[in-house]
């Protein structure tokens, strides 16, 4: 946040360079200026270019007009719709590339790095922090927290899913085993020869339909959707779970993306003064 002082302060020593800043001028009173200020006895401490005429204050440094102008857009760009949008972005942008990264990764080398986990946690919520010009503030905190989440819970999925897809498929198997040998001992028990009678082919009907089902069975679009959208909210716990170590390095990097976005120090603009001395430091009021 920034605090705007009264533009009444005609006791102060140094001016910026801003008389003919066009801004300055419609939201300003007309400033009368001191003919003995040397020019060039005063520079901005923030880029260091020589004030004429007046000045401004950002916190306690003096400054021309474009340092004060640029603090100022800088805050209200965190604070706008504009800056949660682009903070927003941002973290998304690192949450993909970074789940993405850990996948190629771990998909090349065959490791499974509960670091590397970390680490994307940690991108995003530092993201955050950039796309927000480092503004901070809850809103931030919640978003990076919840894009952190998100992050390290997809560089998970892709294994989850594979995970389960095997699973499903032993499943599979296993029940079409069970099917044929259902089939074989009703047939072994009848005899090779023999035809079967109306119960046995019913059973053996019953069977080979079952197997047949099994094995062209695909799980429905709708339930995989589910699946993920539970394995992003949940893939994080799981693998606390299973895996302490894992844990640790998960629990940090929510807690760094919260830090990351706390916020920064205020600032303060005020001005402009005029300058009226070649000589000396403004006081602030």
């Amino acid at each position: 946040m920034y605090l705007l002082a009264p533009q009444d302060h005609l006791s102060a020593t140094h001016m910026p360079n801003d008389a003919t800043d066009p801004r300055a001028s419609s939201q300003f009173e007309p400033l009368t200026f001191d003919a003995s200020a040397a020019p060039g006895a005063a520079h901005c401490l923030l880029c260091g270019t020589a004030l004429r005429g007046s000045y401004h204050m950002v916190n306690d440094k003096i400054a021309c007009a474009k340092c004060r102008f640029a603090a100022e857009a800088k805050v209200q760009g965190g604070t706008s719709a504009a800056g949660l949008a682009r903070a927003i972005a941002f973290g998304l942008g690192a949450a993909i590339v970074g789940a993405a990264a850990y996948y190629a990764f771990t998909k090349a080398t065959g490791i499974e790095w509960a670091l590397l986990t970390g680490l994307v946690g940690l991108g995003v919520g530092k993201a955050v922090n950039i796309g927000g010009n480092g503004h901070g503030g809850r809103k931030f905190q919640v978003v990076a927290l919840a894009l952190t989440w998100f992050a390290m819970a997809g560089a998970y999925m892709p294994f989850m899913m594979a995970g389960a897809g095997k699973g499903a498929d032993a499943a599979r198997a296993k029940f079409s085993a069970q099917a044929q040998a259902t089939v074989d001992s009703i047939k072994q028990a009848n005899g090779a020869d023999a035809p079967l009678d109306s119960a046995a082919l019913v059973a053996v009907t019953r069977a080979q339909d079952r197997a047949a089902k099994l094995k062209n069975f695909k799980m429905p679009l709708s339930v995989i959707l589910i699946a993920i959208v539970a394995g992003l909210f949940t893939a994080p716990i799981l693998v606390a779970m299973t895996s302490p170590i894992s844990g640790l390095f998960i629990g940090y990097a929510l807690y760094r993306a919260w830090k990351f976005n706390r916020g920064g120090e205020s600032i303060t603009v005020s001005g402009p003064f005029r300058l009226q001395g070649a000589t000396g430091a403004p006081p602030v009021a």
